[in-house]
């Protein structure tokens, strides 16, 4: 059985809700990595993709309360460095992450582990938009050996503000850190790479260093002997099924969940206008092979 590209994200997960746990958002040194794109070529469906560093440098105190400094640099595909201008402050209480916005001067909610539902702001582009997160789960996941409370929310369905399908304590949005204006035409970063402190180290893929560069070509003409082939055009994903092979076909989140399954036909177009900005598994199993290719979805 032939594999193709193929890249999973699984972590562990228990039931019930730790909602008397707490545990410390932005510990001292801690870091997260995201994917950053850059060039997106439609022709031929290349990206070149660096990285977006954050890192928890020190306290300080703005507006009277504790809290967390958090600074960012973007590596781009070729290694250049750039900063970016602000940092941002984040503190922790009673379960309830609260980030500092320069548009108000304020601190507002940026995640809720209690299990309430939350108004989460543009913190990025201080667009002054909010957006209700409202919780459809919680569920509780470890990471080396430490039980962290994970949240899946949904939120007011064509808000220009860009969220993610899940968000776990320390780790943040499996997305980007913080909200943004979906607006935007410069692609900001998406998609956690790796997170590490002093007592937990998260990877999405081990096979890729959390500081990368990728050069990733999308456009899979792949399958001779099935006659299968993938081509991502826009926001379309064409499959050729040359000789009518039976199969399956099924699109995964970046959380593994099963967004779409259906059988294979000769041609299918699946348009990804309806899912929401991320990374997406496309498998394809047919009688005798499984191919899976990955989707970046901006």
């Amino acid at each position: 059985m032939k594999t193709f590209a193929a890249l999973f994200i699984s972590i562990l997960f228990f039931a019930g809700f730790c909602k008397g746990q707490t545990n410390e958002f932005a510990p001292i040194g801690a870091k997260w990595w995201y994917d950053h794109f850059y060039d997106i070529n439609y022709a031929d469906t290349s990206y070149d993709i660096g990285y977006v560093l954050i890192e928890s440098v020190a306290d300080t105190i703005i507006n009277g309360i504790n809290c967390i400094k958090l600074t960012s640099i973007s590596v781009s595909p070729q290694g250049d460095v750039s900063p970016f201008t602000d940092p941002l402050f984040v503190f922790e209480d009673s379960g309830r992450v609260f980030c500092y916005s320069y548009d108000d001067s304020l601190f507002h909610t940026l995640y809720d582990f209690t299990g309430e539902d939350w108004y989460a702001y543009d913190f990025i582009y201080g667009s002054g938009d909010s957006v209700l997160i409202q919780v459809d789960s919680v569920s509780t996941i470890e990471i080396d050996g430490v039980f962290l409370n994970h949240i899946f929310p949904v939120y007011e369905p064509g808000s220009s503000l860009s969220f993610f399908s899940s968000v776990g304590e320390r780790l943040g949005s499996l997305g980007y850190l913080f909200m943004y204006s979906g607006g935007d035409d410069s692609y900001y970063p998406f998609g956690l790479r790796c997170y590490e402190d002093f007592e937990i180290t998260y990877s999405s893929d081990e096979s890729i260093a959390c500081d990368t560069l990728i050069y990733l070509n999308i456009d899979n003409n792949i399958s001779e002997t099935d006659g299968i082939s993938l081509i991502v055009y826009g926001d379309e994903v064409i499959i050729k099924n040359e000789k009518n092979i039976d199969g399956e076909l099924v699109i995964y989140n970046q959380m593994g969940g099963a967004v779409l399954k259906q059988k294979l036909e000769k041609t299918t177009i699946l348009s990804m206008q309806q899912y929401s900005i991320g990374t997406y598994f496309i498998t394809i199993q047919t009688f005798q092979n499984i191919y899976s290719y990955k989707i970046l979805k901006l």
